[in-house]
């Protein structure tokens, strides 16, 4: 069985060799499509095509060191201060030609999808403009709670219009029986993280909310190949062996956390920080709450649907609350920190009525946290506001 640090390594090799694999792949004759973040990759995957995300690019933009240049770059484009930092880091990386991993390629088609967030359809307009490649936009319904049988329906004729314009555009044939072996493996190393999300309810909490974060990348990027089957395997075994042995991912836990909205990605070091003071971080909306639907194989494009429309921001404030009033009880959570991340609007609005309404009808005590910076000298420093 692996060590923890061994499968941060392992986990590390998979994001470095999948970027280094997409540079290399318009050279190597395959097709590559830029998708928006939460979409179906087990249909390109079916489809012998590659995805890559843009916008799971940013984080790596972030954490290496770019951002900063890239959004200037951006904005001396005439491109406003308030757009959505993952689009001008990615916009950045795009107009100036570099970035980690030597960049982006550059795409055959790009699609986008609202499910997540609406900027998505004009942020890949630039794109498409950009290299004078056709863009689709896969429409998705706001579902507000879990997806109904018509939501369900109107996503699935989208995802076959989806496929259809691929075809037509690539000049490729789809096969559902492809389609179905992508998924079976989607869904084994979906089985495998849930298991890992359900773990976590355990006390101590047996995995890290900074290791979980990055974790998440093979079910998000890597969803539907071997690849992701296997390292989820070797997670679950990982985290199973330190529920059974009492091993918490922070000693001597003494408080039990949630964090709302996504990871902090300039600043990891920050979670670090909080559990340095014996708080474990064993729910968020981000890792916990987006990731992770099982499927059916026999029914590939409706539970695709289904895995797609069930994303956190894809809720009204209502269901999201009725989702905390589940969660604060499964995972025994002493508070909720919300990331009141300016860098992504649709993820941060209503996040002040969520952590009144934790307080007030939960009884469970919330704090919505912002990060600003107060220059000195060469310094930042952090601070708590709202």
């Amino acid at each position: 069985m692996m060590t923890g640090k061994e499968l941060v390594v392992w986990r590390n090799s998979l994001v470095s060799g999948y970027y280094e694999g997409v540079a290399k792949a318009r050279g190597e004759g395959k097709l590559i499509v830029h998708v928006t973040g939460h979409m179906p990759t087990e249909l390109f995957y079916a489809m012998d095509l590659v995805p890559v995300g843009p916008e799971h690019y940013a984080p790596q933009i972030c954490a290496q060191g770019y951002a900063q240049e890239f959004c200037q770059t951006v904005e001396e484009r005439g491109f406003s201060p308030e757009v959505c930092g993952y689009s001008k880091a990615s916009l950045g990386a795009m107009y100036s030609g570099k970035g980690p991993f030597g960049g982006l390629p550059e795409p055959h088609v790009v699609i986008s999808c609202p499910n997540m967030c609406s900027i998505h359809p004009q942020w890949w307009d630039v794109e498409g403009q950009y290299y004078g490649v056709p863009h689709f936009l896969l429409d998705a319904p706001h579902a507000n709670s879990d997806p109904q049988e018509h939501h369900i329906n109107y996503f699935v004729s989208q995802l076959k219009e989806m496929v259809s314009f691929l075809e037509e555009k690539l000049k490729l044939t789809f096969s559902e029986e492809k389609l179905r072996e992508v998924v079976a493996l989607s869904d084994e190393a979906n089985k495998y993280y849930i298991d890992i999300l359900e773990m976590m309810k355990e006390k101590p909490c047996p995995l890290s909310f900074r290791d979980l974060c990055g974790h998440v990348f093979p079910v998000s990027v890597l969803s539907g190949t071997q690849t992701a089957v296997d390292f989820y395997a070797e997670l679950r075994e990982f985290v199973a062996d330190r529920v059974k042995k009492g091993i918490g991912a922070v000693e001597n836990e003494k408080y039990r956390l949630a964090w709302d909205n996504i990871a902090i990605w300039h600043d990891m070091q920050l979670l670090s920080h909080i559990e340095g003071h014996g708080a474990s971080i064993v729910y968020s909306t981000y890792p916990s709450g987006t990731w992770g639907q099982r499927l059916d194989v026999d029914h590939p494009f409706e539970s695709l649907a289904r895995k797609y429309l069930i994303g956190w921001v894809n809720r009204l404030v209502k269901s999201q609350i009725d989702v905390y009033r589940k969660k604060i009880r499964e995972y025994s959570v002493d508070g909720v920190i919300f990331f009141v991340n300016r860098g992504c609007r649709p993820y941060t609005a209503g996040q002040y009525d969520l952590a009144k309404t934790i307080k007030e009808r939960l009884a469970c005590p919330a704090l919505c946290w912002k990060e600003t910076w107060l220059t000195h000298g060469d310094i930042p420093n952090r601070r708590l506001g709202g």
